[in-house]
C-alpha cells in the first residue's frame, strides 16, 4: 500500500549540484556511486536501512540540506526499541545542528514516528542539542510531540 511518499528518489542529486563547490574528493566519490547505483524505491526501505542513511546524510557536511530533502521520504518509522538511528544522531557534528535545525527535526519525526511517549532511547539529548542550535523549533508541533517520545536519557 503506497505511504504517500514519491516512488522513486535519486537520494545524492544533490551530490551533482555541489560537486564543483565541494572540497572533500570522498564526498564526491560517495556521490558518484550513488548517483551509479540507481534510484531507491521508498516503499522498498525497511527501518534497518534508516542507520545507513542518516549515517551517510551526517557525512554530507554542508549538503545537508538538500540531501535531506531527497533522504528524509525513503527513511521508515523504527521501532522505539531499536533506537540505534537515533543514538547515532546524538553524537553528530555540531555544524549539522545549526545548518539546518528544521530539517534535521523533520529526519527525527520520519525515524521517531508515532512511537510511544517516553520510549526513544538517545531522542531528549537531541532534542537537546536540536534546542541549543534553533529556540524557536520548541513552538512547532513536531518538536513537541517528539518531547512526548523521548526516553529519559541521563
Amino acid at each position: 500500500m503506497p505511504s504517500g511518499r514519491s516512488d522513486t528518489v535519486s537520494p545524492l542529486r544533490w551530490k551533482q549540484r555541489r560537486r564543483q563547490k565541494s572540497s572533500k574528493p570522498g564526498a564526491r566519490l560517495l556521490g558518484r556511486c550513488f548517483v551509479a547505483r540507481g534510484p531507491l524505491d521508498a516503499e522498498l526501505q525497511t527501518p534497518r536501512a534508516n542507520f545507513k542513511l542518516v549515517q551517510m546524510l551526517r557525512a554530507t557536511g554542508d549538503a545537508f540540506p538538500e540531501a535531506a530533502d531527497d533522504v528524509i521520504p525513503l527513511i521508515t518509522q523504527e521501532p522505539a526499541a531499536r533506537g540505534n538511528t537515533v543514538f547515532s544522531l546524538r553524537d553528530a557534528d555540531p555544524a549539522l545542528y545549526k545548518l539546518a535545525p528544521r530539517k534535521l527535526l523533520d529526519l527525527l519525526d520520519a525515524i521517531v514516528g508515532a512511537s510511544e511517549p517516553g520510549r526513544v532511547y538517545g531522542l531528549k539529548i537531541v532534542l537537546d542539542r536540536l534546542l541549543e542550535a534553533d529556540p524557536a523549533v520548541t513552538s512547532l508541533p513536531k518538536y513537541q510531540r517528539l518531547v512526548l517520545a523521548a526516553g529519559r536519557d541521563v
